[in-house]
């Protein structure tokens, strides 16, 4: 005959890891320290390439509407590379590269949508308030949105 083991005397001890597990924390892990780790060149890229489109559009888009978009840009970089910095300079548990990854991607959304959305933003109001496009002012708004989009 089997003897059952009462409920009350079961050990009470946390959910058993299995290597596999462990294994791919370890995984995410590294992928997370590579993103941080290649990002700050990216982000000082991203920097630069809005000051040159600023600089070729500034005679076809309206000046604030540029200023805007350029500084939004820019706060999302250096919150980035705030990020970055941030997770260099500590030690990072396996079970948090999860949330710094995480981070990391809604980081570059929220950067690739002032990258393209401020843009059609901008068309789409001077539209909507009827002001008057000529073909280069159209081509080159298009050109901008989708080279970076």
């Amino acid at each position: 005959m089997i003897e059952m083991m009462p409920l009350s005397n079961m050990p009470t001890t946390e959910p058993m890891q299995f290597p596999q597990q462990q294994d791919n924390k370890k995984i995410i892990a590294e992928q997370v320290r590579l993103l941080y780790g290649q990002g700050y060149s990216i982000q000082v890229l991203g920097l630069l390439t809005s000051l040159i489109a600023v600089y070729l559009f500034w005679g076809v888009v309206e000046h604030a509407v540029l200023t805007t978009w350029c500084g939004g840009l820019w706060i999302s970089y250096l919150i980035r590379m705030y990020m970055g910095y941030r997770f260099r300079n500590q030690e990072i548990e396996l079970d948090v590269a999860l949330v710094w990854g995480y981070g990391y991607v809604v980081g570059a959304f929220v950067t690739g949508v002032i990258w393209c959305g401020g843009l059609w933003v901008s068309y789409l109001i001077r539209m909507y308030m009827g002001y008057g496009f000529r073909n280069q002012e159209i081509e080159l708004d298009v050109a901008l949105v989708w080279g970076y989009g």
